[in-house]
């Protein structure tokens, strides 16, 4: 018989190594090893990249992770249908620990989408999960490669988990140019500007 440490262990490896493998497999995320973009008729690209910062203790640095995002396409047509929410893990490959930033890239449909919610984890003896609500939108254009803007969240933890405020800034000047080095595909691409809203 297996003791209760033991299962826990076990189930959280099998989640990790779901969420991994899920996180490689995924149609939507975009690898810096890919040297083509290989998109559909239909098919548009969206690069934002993050900032998470702890507004009560500025100056500490503490090792963040983000384990997946959370997408939801909006129907506007058909507002009470809305398709469910799609989970698109990370690995840690987007993380540029130079600028402490986190470059995200992914390939969608055409249309309007939310982004719902951040997961991550705080590297530390005491750390943990968080999941932050963001609820901002973008649009994704057919054959176009656009930057949505960098995402500031600021991190303060409460009697009842996480929370934040999120700060959108247009940080095109610097980042494209960590995309076009970072992600071979982007490489000589043009990159518009379209930000969250």
């Amino acid at each position: 018989m297996i003791n209760a440490n033991r299962k826990t262990f076990i189930v959280v490896f099998l989640l990790s190594f779901a969420l991994f493998i899920s996180g490689c497999a995924s149609p939507y995320v975009l690898s810096r090893k890919q040297k083509t973009l290989n998109l559909k008729d239909n098919e548009g690209v969206v690069l934002f990249s993050t900032k998470i910062v702890n507004l009560e203790k500025p100056k500490q640095k503490y090792p963040y992770g983000i384990l997946s995002l959370n997408f939801q396409e909006i129907n506007q047509y058909k507002g009470f249908k809305q398709k469910p929410i799609i989970m698109v893990s990370r690995v840690g490959e987007n993380y540029e620990k130079q600028d402490d930033l986190f470059l995200f890239s992914f390939k969608f449909p055409e249309g309007t989408y939310r982004l719902a919610y951040i997961q991550g984890i705080i590297r530390v003896f005491f750390g943990g999960e968080f999941a932050l609500n963001c609820n901002k939108l973008f649009d994704v254009k057919r054959g176009e490669i656009s930057y949505l803007g960098r995402m500031n969240l600021d991190l303060i933890k409460g009697k009842k988990g996480y929370f934040n405020t999120i700060l959108i800034k247009d940080k095109s000047g610097e980042d494209k140019g960590r995309f076009r080095n970072a992600f071979l595909t982007f490489y000589g691409k043009d990159i518009t500007t379209d930000l969250f809203y």
